[in-house]
């Protein structure tokens, strides 16, 4: 999570952006924005999914999706805010999950698109799963049972043409 523009009483936290794909850009990360509660509460805006990419034809099969936005939850005092990640476009990964309090209230990072890893999660946020033929996401603190799934396998048969 990096920290955006912070002014007076509103705090604004911005995900990271995915990677690009060969064939899409990533997704945009989400934002939260935090005004303390005699200013209104606060507002968040979700992470994207990354750009669909796949192309599977007879002579060719290229997965060129982006990678999902990274999510992140922000909490002062009593109250909290969350920005979810957003998933992998084919061949990408998901979205990490990022928070800046000491629990992460159990959220999940991205999953990834089909070839793609789930996305990493901080401490006690759940990592997310893998698309199919992809490892699931690593976590921080909080042991494996925070740690996401890897996906279904994936079979393909690849046929040439001929003319």
């Amino acid at each position: 999570m990096t920290a955006g523009n912070s002014t007076g009483s509103n705090n604004q936290f911005v995900g990271c952006t995915g990677g690009a794909g060969i064939l899409g850009p990533g997704g945009v990360g989400g934002l939260s924005d935090y005004s303390y509660y005699s200013y209104g509460g606060g507002v968040a805006e979700q992470a994207e999914s990354g750009s669909e990419g796949a192309i599977i034809e007879p002579n060719m099969i290229l997965f060129g999706g982006g990678g999902g936005g990274g999510g992140q939850a922000y909490q002062r005092s009593s109250y909290h805010i969350d920005a979810q990640a957003g998933n992998g476009g084919p061949g990408g990964g998901g979205g990490g999950y990022a928070c800046s309090e000491s629990t992460g209230y159990y959220h999940k990072a991205g999953h990834g698109g089909m070839l793609g890893g789930g996305g990493g999660g901080a401490h006690y946020i759940y990592a997310g799963d893998g698309g199919n033929a992809g490892g699931g996401g690593g976590n921080g603190y909080g042991g494996a049972s925070y740690a996401g799934d890897g996906g279904d396998g994936l079979v393909i048969i690849q046929y040439r043409v001929t003319d």
